[in-house]
């Protein structure tokens, strides 16, 4: 069976409703073949476990991954109202998927990078890990280091930190039919694939270039004076 991949999205303000009709358009498209991955993201205005509890109604006890989001990108468009989901799903006997989790962020970003590579199951075929961890907790530096010191070969990685509505209080990560916070999720797969990665963003440089002079963690105190 071919790899088939379906999308779909909802501004319904139920959460449960939202996440339900948000995968049941994604399985649409998949021709009958059952899912293998879910991917999900979503504004933090919803209810997050109601919001999983939609999708798993739809879809089953099917792995699923993601994370709290400003907004939600979808065909053409882009999403930043309190409650929009979209979702992704992918059938496909090419292809593996198996959902990963490691707890924990802001104590031990090292261990908690480290943990959840080590719980992976590789094959050493083609792989990509994609990971979404707390974008508010996390120690970015430490987290990669420990994925790293926790692999026995080389292995791509992408993905994008939790956010939330530009409040800073709390960020919400997907494993399965867990939502967690403080965490770090992400799905490695392997198979017959190759893979293309770009890097963009929506940022314009505004000002000068400034360097940190004083950092702890993954707080910035000082910046050089213009």
């Amino acid at each position: 069976m071919p790899t088939h991949v379906g999308i779909g999205q909802s501004t319904n303000r139920d959460s449960f409703v939202a996440g339900r009709e948000a995968v049941t358009a994604a399985l649409a498209s998949l021709e009958g073949a059952p899912p293998a991955l879910v991917l999900m993201f979503a504004t933090a205005g919803h209810d997050q476990p109601a919001l999983v509890a939609g999708v798993r109604a739809a879809a089953g006890p099917v792995p699923l991954a993601g994370c709290s989001a400003e907004g939600v990108i979808g065909r053409g468009s882009s999403d930043e109202s309190s409650h929009a989901v979209g979702v992704m799903a992918l059938a496909s006997d090419q292809l593996r998927f198996q959902t990963l989790v490691a707890r924990g962020l802001a104590a031990q970003s090292k261990q908690s990078g480290a943990e959840l590579v080590r719980t992976a199951s590789r094959r050493g075929k083609s792989e990509l890990l994609l990971i979404f961890p707390d974008g508010l907790t996390m120690q970015s530096a430490q987290l990669f280091a420990g994925i790293e010191s926790g692999l026995q070969q080389p292995l791509l990685m992408v993905g994008g930190a939790a956010g939330e509505m530009m409040q800073f209080q709390r960020t919400y990560q997907y494993h399965d039919g867990e939502v967690l916070s403080d965490a770090v999720t992400g799905v490695l797969i392997d198979g017959d694939f190759e893979t293309e990665i770009e890097v963009s963003h929506g940022c314009d440089v505004v000002g000068t270039e400034r360097t940190v002079t004083r950092a702890e963690g993954g707080r910035v105190f000082e910046i050089q004076r213009p």
